[in-house]
């Protein structure tokens, strides 16, 4: 019956829910414990996250970012650069977008230039 199971969730499109299934088929001892709807909580989200993290991994490669690795974290804040670290981290924080605001950059892209009017 397990086998059927797990041939049935592979063929409705849902790996990484047959995967955990498996799992916990194989450790029977370590979900013991567990309520059958924490078990089946543990199923769903491991298959939801992985759809999430595969979407944002798509739109990443699809938008063809010459860098699609690069974070905030990496900013060097130079002098010569002229960046705001505080104004590059509250925009992190898409507190504007919450609020309805606008952000303008101003510069060449790829330039180095800097953000220098923003929030409206």
């Amino acid at each position: 019956m397990n086998n059927d199971t797990l041939k049935k969730l592979k063929t409705m499109r849902l790996p990484v829910f047959a995967q955990c299934f498996q799992n916990q088929l194989e450790d029977e001892m370590t979900y013991l414990s567990m309520s059958f709807q924490e078990r089946l909580a543990l199923m769903v989200d491991a298959e939801y996250d992985s759809r999430h993290n595969n979407n944002i991994k798509r739109l990443i490669k699809e938008a063809k970012f010459n860098n699609s690795a690069a974070f905030l974290g990496n900013i060097e804040y130079l002098p010569d650069r002229h960046l705001n670290r505080e104004l590059l981290e509250s925009l992190a924080s898409n507190e504007y977008i919450r609020q309805g605001l606008n952000v303008i950059l101003v510069g060449a892209t790829g330039c180095g230039n800097y953000v220098k009017s923003c929030v409206m």
